[in-house]
């Protein structure tokens, strides 16, 4: 199976796809706490491909390529005051990417 990666930004999101023509259905892919797009593809990426998915992973706001303090910086202790906030944006941003790109396709 031959797999299609792409590395793209909508609005200010940066994105990392893994596709193929097989590929059914689609997956969204987020990572932990100070991670990025990059590592959550590395461990479950290739395998959702094979299991019939269309990946996609964005790095989760205030992380990764968009990365800020606490996180850019590790700042653990002052970092857990903002999860919430992480969370509701990087929702708000997934939702919007699923509906301007794949909402049609999937």
């Amino acid at each position: 199976m031959k797999t299609n990666i792409f590395r793209y930004t909508h609005k200010g999101i940066p994105v990392l796809e893994y596709s193929s023509d097989e590929a059914k259905r689609l997956i969204f892919v987020n990572h932990g706490i100070f991670g990025d797009k990059d590592k959550g593809m590395m461990l479950v990426g290739k395998a959702l491909l094979r299991a019939g998915y269309h990946v996609v992973a964005i790095d989760a706001s205030r992380h990764g390529e968009r990365g800020e303090a606490p996180f850019s910086n590790r700042d653990r202790p002052w970092a857990r005051f903002y999860l919430f906030d992480v969370v509701s944006e990087t929702t708000r941003d997934l939702l919007s990417l699923y509906e301007d790109k794949y909402a049609d396709t999937f």
